[in-house]
């Protein structure tokens, strides 16, 4: 799923919050739970993204230009 938000792109400075975030990302039992977690979920979404493909959807290319 793509990102909702991409301000970099459009404001050219980093995040005031990426200090914060950074502990998220330390591997701990924590971050692997969490990756587990959204592992299962993209898994569990797979079946109807498959269906949806066979029922005619298509691919479509993301761009970040306005």
């Amino acid at each position: 799923m793509p990102a909702i938000a991409r301000q970099q792109d459009f404001v050219g400075a980093a995040s005031d919050i990426e200090t914060t975030r950074v502990g998220l990302r330390s591997f701990n039992l924590t971050y692997a739970r969490r990756e587990a977690v959204r592992f299962a979920y993209d898994l569990k979404l797979l079946p109807r993204q498959v269906a949806a493909l066979l029922g005619g959807a298509k691919f479509v290319a993301m761009t970040t230009e306005r």
